[in-house]
């Protein structure tokens, strides 16, 4: 047999009466220890609290919460047990003008990585300078072809080294004249 659960609506929050003004009275529920006992510990009292003390101290929340309802301390103390942080207009848009400044400051850096690496990709002979702006494309939307840029060999697109002369890079000045076509 599956045990009772009681099921409870939410009161409304409200505003406590005046003091002056009683309160009509209503057949209390009935509450178990463990429903005490949870409401004892939400409140942030001991288990020996008594019922004026409970009363008390919701009365007390009620009263602060009404008196302090919509100001801008409260308002930040509801917000920060939220993990948020409340802050004026001016200061939003100064983090998020400097967030924007940032961004193109990165945006630049990032075109200027890309062209270095094109640069000395040229200068290496792996790839020509008609092909700069295919290279410039492929970096701006995969940064992975960096490593594919770097792993094309040397000379591959573009000899560098002076190869194919007839006679070798010797130094020939102290050499008599007519010497270098007879051995």
């Amino acid at each position: 047999m599956a045990p009772k659960t009681k099921t409870r609506k939410a009161a409304a929050p409200a505003t406590p009466p005046p003091a002056d003004q009683a309160v009509e009275p209503v057949d209390p529920p009935e509450i178990d220890g463990e429903e005490w006992a949870s409401l004892l510990g939400a409140l942030g009292l001991t288990s020996d609290a008594t019922f004026d003390t409970v009363l008390t101290t919701v009365t007390d929340l009620v009263t602060d919460e009404a008196a302090t309802d919509g100001a801008p301390a409260a308002i930040a103390a509801a917000a920060g047990r939220r993990g948020l942080v409340v802050m004026d207009e001016a200061t939003a848009d100064a983090l998020k003008t400097a967030a924007a400044e940032g961004a193109q400051v990165k945006l630049a850096a990032a075109e200027q990585h890309r062209e270095q690496v094109i640069l000395a990709a040229i200068k290496r002979g792996a790839i020509t300078r008609g092909r700069s702006d295919h290279w410039r494309t492929l970096l701006e939307h995969d940064p992975g072809m960096e490593t594919v840029l770097a792993k094309i060999p040397d000379e591959t697109a573009i000899p560098m080294k002076e190869i194919g002369h007839g006679v070798d890079n010797q130094d020939l000045s102290n050499s008599e004249p007519g010497s270098t076509w007879f051995r």
